[in-house]
């Protein structure tokens, strides 16, 4: 049942809690916190390249960076990540 969960939250989700436990409670939050800070700066260098790129895709942001060989490399690694997300669906529904 636990991997059912994981399957559908996210590892990182399900483990999120085991930092303060591993780290001790000011260590956890502060980790915790620059987590969050570099996941809003991920997202602002995602809206960076959406607006200097005038796309919304990430394929277009690989072509635009490092050519065409790479924007289809991050159409592969896009593809294998969907297909893990539809098996981890697909064996939620299942069991």
């Amino acid at each position: 049942m636990f991997s059912l969960i994981v399957c559908t939250l996210g590892a990182g989700t399900m483990t999120l809690p085991s930092v303060p436990a591993l780290t001790g409670i000011i260590t956890g939050n502060i980790l915790t916190v620059f987590g969050a800070v570099l996941s809003v700066y991920t997202g602002m260098l995602l809206i960076s390249c959406a607006e200097k790129t005038k796309s919304d895709k990430y394929e277009d942001f690989a072509e635009a960076a490092y050519g065409k060989r790479w924007a289809k490399i991050t159409s592969i690694s896009i593809i294998i990540c969907f297909l893990g997300i539809i098996v981890s669906y697909i064996t939620f529904i299942k069991e």
